[in-house]
């Protein structure tokens, strides 16, 4: 990935700055003692923030308060790589396997925990760009994808390749696989949406 930010920090007053900076404002908190390191690499393109993140174990956090502040219209999709993963929102709880993603919303508090060393990818974006009616939305935040199979693959393999782009955020191939991302989540979204109405 062509980062236009890749930082390390070593202590979590530093992750959270960090953090908070490249997304939204975030509250990190130590999940265990002992040494901490973390680094993230961060990118652009078009409308998408694009962001690798390696860390030891903690848990972010976006608060009522936090929302207050700003930033409140973005989506995120989360990505795990490596270790395992617990998004909350809305009173949802999901754990994310390697290969797994979750959406979720900076407009509504929520916890993202770690009690392992990881490695994600995380996407944020406007949410208008998914194409979701809120109460569609209110029924998919904090739900696990798998990444495994169907078109939750397809976004797995595209995320995948903006990562490895060096020139994603600046040629017309990076713009176009990053709105390949976007209508295939859509589509997963879609499907996912679908089949839950079905039961």
């Amino acid at each position: 990935m062509s980062a236009v930010a890749a930082v390390q920090a070593n202590h979590f007053e530093a992750w959270q700055q960090v953090i908070s900076g490249a997304f939204v404002p975030l509250q990190a908190s130590a999940t265990r003692q002992g040494r901490f390191r973390a680094r993230i690499r961060s990118n652009h393109i078009g409308a998408m923030h694009l962001s690798e993140i390696s860390a030891a174990p903690h848990r972010v956090s976006r608060t009522s308060k936090l929302i207050r502040s700003g930033d409140a219209g973005q989506l995120k999709v989360s990505l795990q790589v490596r270790g395992n993963a617990v998004v909350c929102q809305d009173g949802r709880e999901t754990v994310l396997a390697p290969g797994d993603f979750a959406l979720y919303d900076t407009g509504r508090p929520y916890t993202l925990s770690f009690d392992e060393s990881f490695r994600s990818v995380v996407l944020m974006f406007p949410r208008e760009l998914l194409r979701l009616r809120p109460s569609d939305l209110a029924d998919l935040r904090a739900r696990r994808f798998d990444g495994q199979r169907g078109t939750g693959r397809l976004v797995r393999s595209l995320v995948q390749e903006l990562c490895v782009r060096e020139d994603a955020a600046g040629s017309r191939s990076g713009l176009l696989i990053c709105d390949a991302v976007l209508d295939v989540l859509s589509a997963a979204v879609e499907r996912r949406r679908t089949r839950g109405a079905a039961r």
